[in-house]
């Protein structure tokens, strides 16, 4: 064998361990948790899900654990939880069924994430030092980002939205749609898809005025949007069967969005606020607090894209992700977890703009 190729085998080797060691310190707290359908049962049923006014509320993540666990014992989506799209929770049902642990489901689609991250830096060709500090900076983002030690659905958006990325720079049109599908069905369908499609026709509309061609990218479009309700549809398969009304689907993500629609005030650059400043204007801005998971490369990183686009002007699909979504949480009530769809994807931008 060659002696480089056995090199960048040993190399891998290496970073896939890093992957896996991280994976396991960031779950070790939670490898013996044993999940129990009648404790989660009555947590639910004296939350605040049913009960408004209960003091004993549960987390965002109990709830969505419970949830999954009653779709696959045959509830309907509509029932439990039908603010957020169930195919994330579908997922945790059938993992806490195979191993009675539903915080294996982070596990199993973070170390997706950050493998889809690593073959996206092999396909910018970068070196070995700029891998492991790119995974390292994903790798932080993950430990320090508020929740993330329980968030469940975050790592089901990060693992299928990196793989699309690293399908669609590979021009592999059927699978960079079947993952940009199932990453905008996999919390909120009207919101994600608006993001997706901005920044998908952004990068058509950007080729078409540089070659008078769009290739492949346009069926992607296509492919992802007819896969995209094929997800969709999927989702409520038991809402069909029960209701025989073909329209439901899209009657829920109107529920949905109006769900999250709310009269809450957003402060004005109130993101350039949480990352420049540190500063956290939490509902509404009633309340400043500092933001968890802050440091000084947020800012800096921002900066440094700054002048790396400046200097070389290398637009694509990445910076068109970063500039709509850093555009659509100005709109939104951050969450800081909400940035792992945003700095994980300018760590990678940077990566390949220095590259030739």
């Amino acid at each position: 064998m060659d002696k480089s190729k056995l090199f960048k085998k040993i190399r891998l080797s290496f970073l896939f361990l890093i992957i896996l060691s991280g994976i396991g310190i960031i779950f070790s707290d939670k490898v013996e948790f044993l999940y129990n359908h009648q404790t989660f049962r009555q947590k639910y049923f004296n939350s605040q899900w049913v009960i408004p006014s209960s003091k004993t509320p549960i987390s965002d993540e109990e709830l969505y654990i419970y949830a999954g666990n009653e779709y696959i014992r045959g509830t309907s989506p509509i029932l439990v939880n039908p603010e957020i799209l169930p195919l994330p929770k579908y997922a945790i049902g059938v993992v806490t069924f195979l191993t009675g642990n539903p915080y294996f489901t982070g596990a199993i689609f973070y170390f997706l994430a950050l493998v889809f991250a690593l073959k996206i830096l092999e396909h910018f060709k970068a070196g070995p030092v700029q891998k492991l500090l790119v995974l390292g900076l994903i790798f932080g983002e993950i430990l320090r980002l508020d929740g993330f030690l329980s968030a469940l659905i975050e790592p089901f958006l990060f693992a299928f939205f990196l793989g699309g990325i690293y399908f669609y720079l590979k021009r592999r049109v059927f699978l960079a749609s079947l993952f940009f599908a199932l990453f905008i069905n996999s919390k909120n369908f009207l919101v994600f898809s608006a993001l997706f499609y901005a920044v998908l026709l952004s990068d058509i509309g950007l080729s078409y005025l540089r070659k008078r061609r769009v290739d492949f990218k346009f069926k992607i479009l296509l492919l992802t949007v007819f896969f995209s309700f094929v997800f969709l549809y999927l989702n409520y398969l038991k809402v069909l069967i029960d209701t025989r009304d073909f329209l439901q689907p899209l009657k829920i993500q109107k529920y949905i969005f109006s769900f999250y629609n709310t009269s809450v005030k957003v402060p004005p650059f109130m993101v350039a606020k949480m990352i420049f400043l540190n500063k956290w204007p939490v509902w509404g801005g009633d309340k400043v607090k500092s933001v968890p998971g802050w440091w000084v490369f947020w800012p800096l990183s921002f900066l440094f894209l700054a002048v790396k686009v400046l200097k070389e002007r290398k637009l694509n699909f990445l910076l068109f992700w970063i500039i709509f979504y850093f555009g659509f949480l100005n709109f939104i009530p951050v969450w800081p977890r909400y940035f792992l769809l945003l700095f994980p994807p300018l760590y990678l931008y940077i990566a390949q703009a220095g590259r030739k």
